[in-house]
């Protein structure tokens, strides 16, 4: 399943908060899990994470991490259903395409989705 529309808009505020609190934060890369849950993170120039893995709320209160989620042992990476590079500002303020294309590649490989925020 993929990020929903209201999921989209949230995540895009959290992406011009993130490029304003982070300097070196150009980007936002998020990953919706099998179970719902949405993990995001700022991203710099070179494709490096900035700031900390950040758990987006369903219902935009604090709630705690689902169960699939707690488990120890669970990995992440074999319950990813869609990844998704936001850009945030207006186009002419995102980097150019070519350099948009390495840092998701960085990221994610070759399975994503790019959008504007």
């Amino acid at each position: 399943m993929e990020i929903g529309t209201e999921e989209y808009r949230r995540l895009e505020v959290h992406a011009r908060r993130i490029a304003v609190q982070q300097s070196e934060a150009i980007g936002l890369a998020a990953i919706r899990l099998d179970c719902g849950c949405i993990h995001y993170c700022g991203v710099s120039f070179t494709g490096d994470p900035v700031g900390p893995l950040t758990r987006l709320s369903v219902d935009n209160a604090p709630a705690a991490i689902c169960l699939k989620c707690r488990r120890p042992d669970d990995r992440l990476s074999h319950r990813i259903e869609d990844r998704l590079m936001i850009w945030p500002g207006r186009p002419e303020e995102w980097p150019e395409p070519e350099l948009r294309k390495l840092i998701a590649h960085k990221v994610f490989g070759d399975n994503y989705r790019e959008t504007a925020g």
